[in-house]
């Protein structure tokens, strides 16, 4: 019966105690879960684990987040010895530390020693209370609450990352970084003594201003001697006089935080990313070269962004990030800039997709297109190339071809395909974007130029780029996949830019590589992408205070610092070979298949070449005959071996009807007017409210000046009268 009565007791024992960490564990701990739910510092570290910075708290408080699997066993031994070395084997409150310290304290008449475990130092630091036996109690009941809802590893993590140092530092993991440099998992037995010594009173064993203090705990705490502490205790005096937390690509650090989530800061991992320092700095130094080789033509500032294989291996937002002057604290890869030229290969690339073909003939005459809104774009060279195969106009930037190919394939049509591409910078300009569209007037940023221009030679694809090691971001097929690489193809072509660039272009490389280059109006953008089977780049330069280069220096500048990386970092290999087209013989000048009249031939890519005209502008016996909207073009030139068909019809290209007109009133009204351009053969007059306004033999082209008002236009041929409503204002 005695036994029974023992093992009823037991039971009853046992079971009130189950009860009762039963109630406890489902106490709720709001102080602990406010802790699991804090922020940590995360460290943001280049492609090789170096750091880029250390993101601060709130009052730029640094804590980062130790786990206890990840610390190297002498490591944490040192800390359990001078904190809680029965850490494993008691349920937060050691009995037996704590007669021991009443006992020590008693016979030597003043606290010697306390009899926290880490567990109630973690209670103490969840819940802070004054210093009384009410405290003391209330931390061993935390202390036990902390057991019985967490593990061992858990406990220890949290304080191991939460144990205040002083000098707004909270865990080891700061403390390591702040005093040696580096991970709490790296350092050694030396430097983990010092370190666990700190935090039982933070100024009295500051190892800057109390050395002597600190010292003498080691030597009471530890059968080592003292000197073994001397080489770890001057590295933390090296490292008081560094900055504690310098930032490393400052732009790239700030485009990686504008994307860390809110769960990253709860769980406070390291945030590894695609950008190698060393390439960076590289990159950073080339770029500062050839702005300071620059200053006459009064060019302060650049951004570039390199790309590896899909990573951001290099990202350079400005000349200085810390040069107010410049404004250098502006991200160049982000801000919105007008492009220039650089969007030219997206709309040819539509217009394959559309029926086109490298060998089909734009005009590159003068033009003026549109109605209400006039438009009459120049070649950079001001000059006309007459007619032009697209495969040369999109490789040596023509600027007429390319309004040419907008207006027949729609506005509306290619930003859609910019959009697709990743160009959300145009969301909100597509009421104010025209037919100069195709050559840049839209504003854009560089990242998203470099990205969309990536797909030439990924099949087609749109991919954003990666950022975190390791990371690969999904494909989205946009482009055909045949034609974006033709475009790349026509990128590539030393022979075709030639009318653009002439032969000793320095985008002549002595590897595969293919390239964009282009200017804004007044060139405040100047630009240039390019790309190898392993790289693009994009880099532009110019001032952020809006400010055009001067000496029209165009885009060599940017051209030539992506040359210089690539020089150095492309693997040389080459590029995909073509697939899906066909090779055709076709003549140089009409892009027709080539015949015995044709004197200068190449070849060229066709989907489906059993289609293909013959070249009917080279006729027999010799002679050229174009069509006959080149007839004023070939006249102004002086070409007298070419002629065009004799029956032309008569076309008036400028104005166009309902066209609107607007004078400046910045300069003189009789210095203005408005463009009349009429094609055709024989005679002609133009009467305008009664009178002959002018008289001549066509073609004509010319200014007239009319007054402000609402004109009908009365154009009268040989064989017509053509009727057009204009006004001026």
């Amino acid at each position: 019966m005695l036994l029974s009565r023992v093992w009823k007791g037991f039971l009853i024992l046992l079971g009130s105690l189950i009860l009762l960490g039963l109630f406890l564990f489902l106490l709720p701990y709001k102080g602990l879960e406010d802790v699991q739910k804090a922020h940590y510092s995360l460290s943001i570290k280049d492609v090789k684990g170096r750091e880029l910075y250390s993101t601060p708290l709130d009052n730029g408080l640094i804590r980062y987040r130790v786990r206890e699997y990840s610390i190297p066993k002498e490591v944490k031994s040192i800390v359990l010895l001078n904190e809680d070395r029965y850490f494993y084997y008691h349920l937060g409150v050691n009995p037996i530390s704590i007669f021991k310290t009443l006992f020590l304290n008693k016979k030597e008449g003043r606290v010697v020693s306390g009899a926290s475990t880490i567990s109630m130092q973690l209670a103490r630091i969840i819940t802070p209370r004054s210093k009384s036996l009410k405290s003391k109690a209330l931390e061993m009941f935390d202390a036990l609450r902390l057991e019985l809802k967490l593990s061992k590893s858990e406990i220890l993590s949290l304080y191991l990352s939460y144990i205040p140092f002083g000098k707004n530092i909270e865990g080891y993991g700061a403390a390591s970084k702040y005093y040696y440099g580096k991970e709490f998992s790296d350092l050694t037995i030396y430097e983990a003594s010092i370190l666990a010594v700190i935090p039982r009173s933070p100024s009295f064993y500051d190892p800057i201003k109390n050395r002597s203090n600190l010292k003498e705990a080691l030597i009471r705490n530890s059968d080592i001697p003292i000197e073994k502490f001397d080489k770890a205790l001057d590295l933390i005096d090296s490292r008081s006089r560094l900055p504690k937390n310098p930032i490393k690509a400052p732009h790239f650090v700030n485009f990686v935080m504008d994307r860390i989530t809110e769960d990253a800061y709860i769980e406070g991992v390291d945030i590894v990313t695609t950008l190698d320092l060393d390439i960076q700095m590289d990159a950073q130094y080339i770029l500062n070269q050839h702005i300071e080789n620059s200053l006459e033509h009064r060019l302060s500032n650049g951004a570039v962004l390199l790309i590896y294989k899909g990573d951001i291996v290099a990202y350079i937002g400005s000349k200085d990030f810390f040069d107010n002057e410049t404004q250098g604290q502006i991200d160049g890869v982000q801000i919105r800039r007008q492009p220039g030229s650089t969007l030219k290969p997206f709309l040819y690339e539509l217009a394959f997709e559309s029926g086109f073909t490298p060998a089909t003939i734009i005009p590159d005459i003068p033009t003026v297109f549109g109605r209400e809104e006039v438009y009459r774009p120049e070649n950079f060279s001001q000059t006309y190339n007459g007619p032009v195969r697209v495969r040369t106009a999109l490789a040596s930037s023509l600027n007429i071809p390319a309004v040419y190919l907008l207006e027949r394939l729609g506005v509306d049509p290619f930003i859609k395909r910019l959009k697709e591409l990743g160009f959300n910078s145009l969301n909100g300009q597509e009421d104010i974007l025209g037919l100069g569209l195709a050559v840049g007037n839209a504003e854009v940023t560089l990242y998203e130029l470099i990205r969309a221009f990536r797909s030439f030679k990924n099949s087609g694809n749109y991919q954003d780029l990666n950022w975190i090691k390791g990371d690969v971001k999904e494909n989205y097929p946009v482009m055909d996949p045949i034609y974006a690489s033709l475009t790349r193809d026509i990128l590539s072509d030393k022979r075709a830019r030639v009318l653009g660039f002439g032969r000793n272009t320095l985008l002549n490389t002595a590897y595969p590589s293919y390239f964009k280059t282009g200017t804004s109006n007044q060139f405040t953008n100047i630009w240039a992408l390019g790309g190898t089977p392993d790289l693009a780049c994009g880099v532009w330069m110019g001032n952020f205070s809006g400010n055009s280069v001067i000496g029209t220096p165009g885009s060599s500048i940017p051209a030539r610092i992506i040359i210089d990386l690539f020089d150095e970092l492309s693997s040389k290999e080459e590029f995909q070979p073509l697939y899906g087209l066909e090779k055709a013989k076709i003549c140089s000048l009409s892009g027709g298949l080539a015949t015995v009249n044709c004197p200068d031939t190449t070849y060229e890519y066709f989907k489906d070449i059993s289609n293909l005209k013959k070249c009917d502008y080279h006729k027999d016996g010799g002679g050229v005959v174009l069509p006959g909207e080149y007839l004023q073009w070939s006249s102004i030139y002086n070409y007298d071996n070419v002629s065009t068909i004799s029956d032309i019809e008569v076309s008036i290209l400028s104005p166009q009807d309902g066209a609107e007109f607007y004078y400046s009133p910045e300069i003189p009204e009789g210095s203005q007017g408005v463009e009349f351009q009429i094609n055709g053969k024989g005679k002609f007059n133009i009467i305008g409210k009664g009178e002959e306004i002018i008289s001549g033999t066509l073609p004509y082209q010319g200014i007239i000046y009319l007054d402000k008002g609402e004109w009908e236009l009365e154009f009268r041929f040989e064989n017509k009268i053509v009727l057009r409503y204009i006004k001026v204002s």
